[in-house]
C-alpha cells in the first residue's frame, strides 16, 4: 500500500492511543466531484479549534492514501471513541444537490479496502471492528452502512485472493517448465 504522510503542525502535543480497538470510517461531507485536499481538511478541523486534522488516515478524491494526524495518534473524529479508534475518512459523501451518498470511486473504494486491511493486520482486528461514524453519531457519514461496507470488503478480499492463487498457479507451471 502507498501512502503519503502529510505534514501536521498542530496546535497542541498530540498524544498516542495505548489501544486500538476499532477503525471508524468518515466522510468529510463535500460534493461528489469536488477535490478537498487533506490540507483542506486540515484548515477546516483548526477552524473549528482542533489541534489539527481530526483523521488519522485521509483518501483524497483521487484515492490518495495520507497518512494525516498520525496512524497511532488519538484522533479528533468520533467522542467517546478517539481513544480507542483509528479515524478514516475519505473525500466526498454528498451528491451534486449537497445529499448524502456513497460517492466513493473506485480509486477511493480499492484505496479504502487495501489501508482498512492494513489496519486491521496492524491492530489484529477483524472486519466486524470496522464501523461507520454514523454506530456512533446522529449523522449519515460516511454515507453508507456497516454492511455494505463489510459486504464488499469482504467480496474484495476473496478477488484478491482469487488473482493471487491464479498468479501463483501461473508461476508454478512457469517454473515446472524450466526444469
Amino acid at each position: 500500500m502507498k501512502y503519503k504522510t502529510y505534514k501536521v503542525q498542530p496546535k497542541q502535543k498530540i498524544v498516542n492511543r495505548k489501544r486500538t480497538e476499532m477503525l471508524i470510517l468518515h466522510c468529510t461531507a463535500t460534493k461528489e466531484g469536488k477535490p478537498f485536499s487533506c490540507n483542506d481538511v486540515d484548515k477546516m478541523h483548526k477552524a473549528k479549534g482542533w489541534s489539527c486534522i481530526g483523521y488519522n488516515w485521509y483518501i483524497d478524491i483521487d484515492g490518495k492514501i495520507f497518512e494525516a494526524r498520525g496512524t497511532d495518534a488519538v484522533g479528533a473524529h468520533c467522542s467517546k471513541y478517539n481513544y480507542i479508534s483509528c479515524g478514516i475518512s475519505y473525500c466526498g459523501g454528498l451528491d451534486k444537490n449537497g445529499k448524502s451518498k456513497n460517492t466513493l470511486t473506485d480509486e477511493q473504494k480499492q484505496s479504502l479496502f487495501e489501508l482498512v486491511e492494513y489496519l486491521l493486520n496492524k491492530y489484529n482486528l477483524t472486519i466486524s471492528d470496522v464501523y461507520g461514524h454514523r454506530t456512533f453519531a446522529k449523522k449519515d457519514c460516511p454515507c453508507f452502512t456497516n454492511e455494505w461496507f463489510r459486504t464488499e470488503y469482504m467480496k474484495w478480499k476473496e478477488e484478491k485472493y482469487q488473482r493471487e492463487i491464479r498468479e501463483n498457479i501461473k508461476n508454478v507451471g512457469v517454473v515446472y517448465k524450466n526444469k
